[in-house]
């Protein structure tokens, strides 16, 4: 019993050391946070839309129609649903929407010219993206 107990301390202290440097990792130098204010518009869920032919119902599987489904093009129309709302947000803070729910984040970012030069590349990070996610 003591040798399970010194295991899990010795997990807990092992991810305790980890934690800063993933909680950390939205500082890095040049990072830019896109927290703010977003247009928001909660849509029909993605596996209503496409259904699932090849595993249980519940368990998404990316296939070519998502293409079209979350191609920014798709997105609803700027005169339909859209709100503004607060990101980070939890679906159920503006919907109370239950599991699986879908929506479309919009936000206008100017992107710095030397952001690009010399083969430098722009990493654009998500959190808690589920499913499918189009740019």
């Amino acid at each position: 019993m003591r040798t399970i107990g010194t295991l899990v301390l010795s997990c807990l202290i092992a991810a305790s050391i980890c934690l800063p440097s993933v909680a950390a990792a939205y500082e890095r130098p040049g990072a830019v946070s896109l927290a703010g204010e977003w247009e928001f518009c909660p849509v029909e869920p993605v596996i209503d839309i496409v259904p699932d032919r090849y595993t249980r119902p519940d368990w998404p599987t990316l296939c070519p129609e998502w293409d079209e489904v979350i191609d920014p093009e798709a997105s609803p129309p700027w005169d339909s649903d859209w709100h503004p709302v607060p990101v980070p947000m939890a679906w159920e803070h503006y919907t109370n929407a239950g599991y699986n729910e879908a929506g479309w984040y919009a936000r206008y970012v100017d992107i710095p010219r030397e952001w690009m030069e010399d083969g430098k590349r722009i990493w654009l990070e998500f959190d808690a993206v589920a499913t499918a996610a189009g740019v």
